[in-house]
Formats: structure tokens, C-alpha cells, sequence
């Protein structure tokens, strides 16, 4: 069973590189480091409700920063000033870098409600009906529907379902198996389903093989061909029992030529 992590998110707004503070970083020298820095110091953020701290104790120095941002020290000491100056960043009484903003941009999840929200967002596409003329009307406010997904999204089944067509391909993987000839005795004529063979075998456990013998080389040296060969070898055998009985000895399995064992 995947294990359920909780975990933290950024929430960016999508003006959020049109902000004023943003622009103006960009507009500097090294403002594009700047913004990176910035949104990595976000991220560092989330798990202290906006304290840049490297534990529950210990706050972060620049050169910390440095080398989490993999920036230059210098680049890191200058992108705080000015932060400072735009209001990105302050610094609370123990010295602690304090980011204000970061309230209304964290999110918070688990891996568990993630999917569960997922399987509810494609579960909700697949139920979205398709829109026509004819079910909508000419009249439809078509700004109220809401959008149809481009994409495909993968299947989800019903475990009973799955299971239930495992088993229906199990009983028919059966069923051929069943049905699935092959050719046995020396001459390999002698036909037999892989249920008769199994019948034959349950029914003449002493004698299956020379009965299946006996049979192949009739074929072979007279050209004859049955219909059913399992029918034809237990006829032989009752014929043979029969002939048995009417001279009075007991039946043993040796065997004939011609039409019977």
C-alpha cells in the first residue's frame, strides 16, 4: 500500500510576475537571480509559516542561503537587501528572515487526497455529457459550460468487473484447453482431445497406451479412419470383453487384429 505523505505547495497567482516588487526585481542587475532566489526562499519557507529556519531552532544566515540557493554569497546578500526593500522579506526580533506573503501563498495536501481529488476530477470527465444541438438547444449559454477535456483519461475500473473477466477468461482459456487436439501412438494418427486422453486415462489406467497403439497401427497399415477415435477404441474394448465372455476365461489384454481389440 503506497505510504501517505503530507507535504506543502507554492500558490502563485498568474500575475504573479506582474506584481510591481516582481518587475522591479527583473528590472536590476542580477534581477532575474533575484526572482529564482526569491522563490526558492518561498519554498524554504512553507514549513515554518514563512521563518526561513534550517530546524525548529536555528535560523538561516546568508551563507546558509548561499548554499541552499546555490548562489553566490554576495548575489544572496545583495537579492536580501533588496527584498527588504520591496517588503518581500523582514527580520523579526531574533533575526530570523521572515517572509509576510507566504500566508496566502501556501498550500497544504497529502499524497492520499491528491489521489482522490485526481480519480474525483476524472471521474467527473468521464460523466460529462456530450454536447449537441439537440440536447442543448440553439438558445444555450455556452459561457455556463464547463470546459471538456482534450485528453483521453486513463481507464479506471471497478475491481469486481476486472476480477469478474479474469474468470470468464480463465473458464474459456478452459474451455480451449479442453477442446485442444493432439496426436498420439507411434504413427501419431490417433486423435484424442486433451479431455478424451484424460478420459481415457481415468477409465483404462493399465491399458490406455496399448489401446492408443493398437489403434495407430490399424490405421496405419489399413488406410481406415474413424470419426471419433476415443469412441472407437472403447468400442473395441466392450466388443473385446464380450467375445471374452462367451468363451469362458477371464478377459486379460492381449489383443486382436481387425475390428477389436
Amino acid at each position: 500500500m503506497a505510504e501517505n505523505k503530507k507535504y506543502y505547495f507554492l500558490k502563485l497567482k498568474e500575475d504573479f510576475f506582474d506584481q510591481r516588487e516582481i518587475v522591479a526585481l527583473e528590472g536590476s542587475k542580477d534581477g532575474v537571480l533575484y526572482v529564482n532566489i526569491l522563490l526558492k526562499l518561498y519554498l524554504k519557507s512553507l514549513q515554518h509559516n514563512g521563518k526561513l529556519l534550517l530546524n525548529e531552532m536555528t535560523p538561516l544566515s546568508a551563507e546558509m542561503i548561499a548554499l541552499l540557493t546555490r548562489q553566490e554569497i554576495g548575489t544572496v546578500e545583495r537579492a536580501i537587501r533588496a527584498f527588504m526593500q520591496l517588503g518581500l522579506v523582514e527580520v523579526l526580533e531574533d533575526n530570523t528572515y521572515y517572509m509576510p506573503e507566504i500566508q496566502e501563498m501556501t498550500g497544504k495536501g497529502s499524497s492520499d487526497a491528491e489521489r482522490k481529488a485526481r480519480y474525483r476530477r476524472l471521474k467527473a470527465e468521464d460523466n460529462t455529457p456530450f454536447l449537441t444541438e439537440k440536447n442543448t438547444g440553439m438558445g444555450q449559454n455556452w459561457d455556463n459550460v464547463p470546459p471538456v477535456s482534450q485528453f483521453c483519461p486513463p481507464e479506471i475500473r471497478d475491481k469486481s468487473i476486472e476480477n469478474r473477466d479474469k474468470n470468464l477468461d480463465k473458464r474459456e482459456s478452459e474451455r480451449e484447453k479442453g477442446t485442444r487436439t493432439r496426436c498420439y501412438g507411434k504413427y501419431e494418427n490417433v486423435i484424442l482431445t486433451e479431455k478424451e486422453y484424460h478420459a481415457l486415462i481415468s477409465d483404462y489406467p493399465d491399458e490406455y497406451m496399448d489401446m492408443i497403439e493398437h489403434l495407430s497401427a490399424y490405421m496405419a497399415s489399413t488406410g481406415r479412419t474413424y470419426e471419433n477415435h476415443l469412441a472407437t477404441m472403447e468400442r473395441w474394448k466392450v466388443e473385446d470383453r464380450k467375445k471374452a465372455k462367451k468363451k469362458g476365461y477371464v478377459y486379460n489384454s492381449s489383443f486382436k487384429e481387425g475390428e477389436s481389440l
